[in-house]
């Protein structure tokens, strides 16, 4: 066994032993309006479409192509493509335009930014993010920024000064660890939140990009000779979590290394951010000192292409997906690896939900995999508006925390929904509480629960409170409903 001191000045070799300095603020909540996607029939399709784009060796899509020069292989076995679309983010009148776009900015400020360490800066970083704002958000996007320590964070905007005002604010998290232990808890806690903001992306209703900017991590380390000594820390089980959310989640990891050109190298700072981008249809852009350019690439393929094919039959199952060339070529395929089999009977009509918590809301079913209690209290605010309060206290007793220089990390998404005697949807709000509790603040929620409130408006009537909340570890999900009657003085 190589004793720790050797361990850790071999650590601290790499930039990116980093740890958050500032403390993050300890619950942080983002609220907006919710409303359910649109009313649709499921009857009939066994249609599985999958969105590809296609690059050259600089990271460029490549246009032109026909459905004859792709192959598509479903759990291994070739399929029929039997209908193929090119899509243009703009340009020619004729192409099919791309559906809305819904990408997250996740920028991981434990682990890039420190002077001397990386080719770029934070500053450089937040002056790219910028300026990718002001020249590159097009219509329909909506934009949000995630980043490791849980500060700076925006929630979906297609305004573009928004998302400048916010990549403004973003700043360097962290210094050299002390240790291998502390070292291990960044990678975590970088790879845990990394895997919630994939969970929250797969929520949304459109094509989901997340571009992760880092300079990277290591996964494994030995401190003997490979092969002779056990692993003396190890996250590829974190690396797979957060790969596996993003499959389940059809949400494509592009990733930027903030390094910029190699001054040496870099591969194992750059191994696991090369498995992420590569295992979950995405792109690792690299060896490069456009960063304006990276993400323009990653959030907008100008040239992407729509292909169709018609499952044999519907089994509840995760099939996993496999796009080639019919032809030898150099460009590189990107494309969602898998996607989840609809069962044959619950092709029955339903509201046409992208999500489990869009599901939860329109659902008769209770559930406390996430246990809270809702009391209400109604309120007239003027003739004709009646407003309930809902009050959500959440027991943690039973939610697990990634933990990280003395922070208990979790996330919950709350959704509150107002619906009529017919289930008929009416109004809501969505709450996004991000949690970086110190033990004493955990502690008193432990004891006490944890509180927030809802507010709902509508006109005097007998009416359902559907609550659902869901926790952003394992997904796990509560649903209560309660009816209100909403009475006019």
């Amino acid at each position: 066994m190589v004793p720790l001191t050797r361990a850790v000045a071999l650590l601290t070799l790499y930039p990116l032993l980093l740890r958050a300095q500032t403390p993050p603020q300890e619950v942080a909540i983002h609220s907006h309006p919710y409303a359910p996607p649109s009313m649709v029939l499921h009857a009939e399709s066994n249609l599985v479409e999958v969105g590809l784009t296609v690059r050259d060796r600089n990271g460029q899509s490549v246009a032109g192509l026909q459905a004859s020069d792709f192959e598509v292989l479903d759990n291994g076995v070739p399929q029929t493509i039997t209908a193929f679309s090119e899509l243009r983010r703009e340009g020619h009148p004729s192409a099919t335009p791309a559906a809305p776009r819904f990408v997250t900015f996740f920028f991981d400020d434990l682990h890039m930014g420190v002077p001397g360490a990386t080719m770029f800066t934070l500053p450089e970083v937040k002056q790219a993010a910028r300026a990718f704002a002001t020249q590159f958000l097009k219509p329909g996007d909506r934009m949000s920024i995630a980043t490791t320590s849980g500060l700076g964070v925006l929630d979906f905007t297609d305004d573009a000064k928004r998302f400048a005002e916010a990549s403004d604010r973003l700043n360097s998290r962290g210094h050299l660890s002390q240790s291998v232990a502390e070292y291990q808890a960044d990678v975590v806690t970088t790879l845990d939140s990394l895997g919630m903001a994939a969970k929250r992306l797969s929520e949304a209703p459109g094509t989901r990009v997340l571009v992760f900017v880092s300079a990277g991590f290591v996964a494994q380390f030995f401190p003997g000779r490979r092969g002779r000594s056990p692993a003396y820390f190890n996250v590829e089980s974190q690396v797979n979590d957060v790969i596996d959310a993003a499959v389940h989640g059809s949400v494509a990891i592009h990733v930027i290394d903030a390094k910029g050109l190699p001054i040496g190298s870099g591969w194992r700072l750059n191994q696991p951010l090369q498995e992420v981008a590569e295992r979950t249809g995405g792109h690792f852009f690299q060896n490069s000192n456009d960063l304006v350019g990276s993400m323009e690439l990653a959030a907008h393929p100008q040239v992407g292409y729509s292909l169709a094919f018609t499952q044999a039959k519907r089994d509840g199952k995760f099939h996993t997906l496999k796009i080639r060339f019919t032809s030898k070529r150099a460009d590189s395929l990107e494309f969602r690896p898998g996607y989840i089999s609809r069962k044959d009977d619950d092709a029955r009509a339903a509201p046409a939900t992208h999500s489990t918590m869009d599901k939860a809301v329109f659902s008769k079913q209770n559930s406390q995999d996430v246990p809270f209690a809702v009391a209400l209290q109604a309120v007239q605010l003027k003739e004709g508006v009646v407003r309930v309060s809902v009050f959500v206290t959440v027991d943690v007793n039973p939610l697990q925390f990634a933990t990280s220089h003395g922070r208990h990390m979790q996330q919950l998404v709350l959704l509150t929904a107002l619906l009529d005697r017919n289930g008929g949807f009416v109004t809501g709000v969505e709450s996004t509480m991000d949690l970086a509790l110190t033990d004493s603040t955990l502690a008193s929620f432990q004891k006490d629960g944890l509180r927030t409130v809802a507010k709902l408006d509508a006109a005097p009537g007998l009416y359902q409170v559907r609550t659902v909340v869901r926790e952003g570890m394992k997904g796990s999900l509560g649903a209560s409903a309660a009816m209100v009657e909403l009475r006019a003085k």
